[in-house]
């Protein structure tokens, strides 16, 4: 009888200590977040809670059996009811030194980085250290607020979120608004006024941006890193990230940088050659004198509109077409990559892109030599006489390799 009574005694033991388990276990965890940080986190017009961090929390709720309650509010807000212990957990937060003083992060759910934005026209500034002295709006505890102390002198705008951060900027307000790169562009293209703004300087602070917990809350840290593992391991992870940042922003600032000096190089190339048949041959002293006119007027209205080329991919086009000296250009595996109609109607041939240099069969037919040279780095410059549709035509051409041997070749000619 004993023997029974004891072993009933293990068995309801067991079994409180189980239920304990699974109703702790089963603890309602609370994770704040912030309610205007799109595409991360934030409150939609019908009050809903959307973004990438609610849908991780909510995959990571589900693949662990927890029970999560999501509370949006404002950053500060966030922050301090973390440190209070108000809420159990921050769903994203930058990792920074400062705040690694006061809370643990798990492991990374993405990389985050902050960027500098200033007005269309702004060509002052290019980096943080140019806001010396001058005015700068930031959402309140962002970790660019705190990139920013490392300056002196910079007056701080403080807004409660990065939307009405980036207002002061568009109202002219404030010299640059810096915060979350995405963010910022997210608002920018929201409300359609991205062509008002450019992004300057390099990506700051590239950092990890995660789950944060109160420091010392190991048991919960833990927690949250083996559902990221497991999200990540069974394609949850790639999905939600794929629905939010699939559709990549496009900052095309260094693209129309490098645009403009290819440009600029051409135009560069076209003066020199032009002004060297100025003297090369008298014979085309007036055309050549009216053609330098035209580089001239297309400059002044390049320096004009210097800054439209960044929001313009057909400029290059334009420039290319408007040039009355036809240009073929061709790649370092000698293919046609841009041409203008000029230099069909010289040749009286269809040029089409991506067609070689050997099909082209330009030496064979009009004699036209020096590509071979031009590829070891070596301008070739030479005139020619061209029999076309039983008319004969007298043309300079140069074959004018790109920055160094290797990486292209521009055949320009004039007739």
């Amino acid at each position: 009888m004993k023997r029974i009574l004891s072993i009933l005694t293990i068995i309801i033991i067991l079994f409180t200590s189980s239920s304990s388990r699974a109703n702790a276990h089963k603890r309602v965890i609370k994770i704040g977040g912030d309610n205007n940080y799109p595409p991360y986190e934030f409150t939609d017009e019908d009050g809903n809670f959307r973004g990438f961090n609610v849908d991780m929390m909510r995959a990571i709720g589900i693949e662990l059996g927890l029970e999560i309650e999501l509370i949006p509010m404002s950053w500060q807000e966030a922050m301090e009811a973390l440190e209070r212990g108000e809420v159990d957990a921050i769903q994203g937060m930058t990792k920074s030194k400062i705040r690694e003083e006061k809370f643990d992060f798990t492991l990374p759910l993405v990389t985050n980085s902050q960027a500098i934005f200033v007005l269309k026209d702004t060509n002052y500034i290019s980096s943080i250290e140019d806001l010396k002295g001058r005015k700068a709006s930031f959402q309140e505890g962002d970790i660019s607020y705190e990139l920013s102390l490392e300056v002196k002198n910079i007056i701080h705008y403080i807004r409660t979120n990065q939307e009405e951060a980036i207002d002061l900027l568009l109202d002219g307000q404030v010299d640059a608004f810096i915060g979350n790169r995405l963010t910022g562009i997210y608002y920018l293209q929201k409300e359609g006024n991205f062509d008002k703004v450019k992004i300057v300087g390099e990506p700051m602070h590239e950092t990890e941006y995660c789950v944060s917990v109160l420091k010392g809350n190991s048991q919960l840290l833990e927690l949250f890193n083996s559902g990221i593992e497991a999200i990540k391991k069974n394609g949850t992870y790639d999905k939600i990230y794929k629905k939010w940042f699939g559709e990549t922003f496009n900052d095309k600032t260094k693209y129309f940088q490098n645009l403009l000096y290819v440009s600029i190089t051409i135009l560069l190339i076209v003066s020199i050659i032009a002004f060297l048949n100025l003297y090369w041959n008298k014979n085309l002293k007036k055309k050549v004198t009216e053609r330098t006119e035209e580089l001239n007027i297309l400059n002044k209205e390049l320096r004009e509109q210097k800054q439209e080329i960044e929001k313009s991919n057909k400029l290059k086009g334009k420039i290319l077409e408007s040039i009355l000296s036809g240009i073929i250009v061709f790649d370092n595996k000698d293919r046609v990559i841009e041409y203008n109609k000029a230099a069909e109607r010289i040749l009286n041939k269809k040029l089409c892109i991506e067609e070689d240099w050997t099909s082209l069969n330009l030496g064979r037919i009009y004699g036209l030599n020096g590509y071979d040279i031009a590829k070891k780095g070596k301008v070739m410059t030479d005139n020619k006489e061209i029999s076309i549709s039983n008319k004969k035509l007298y043309i300079n051409y140069s074959f004018i390799p790109i920055n160094k041997p290797g990486e292209g070749i521009i055949l320009l000619g004039i007739q």
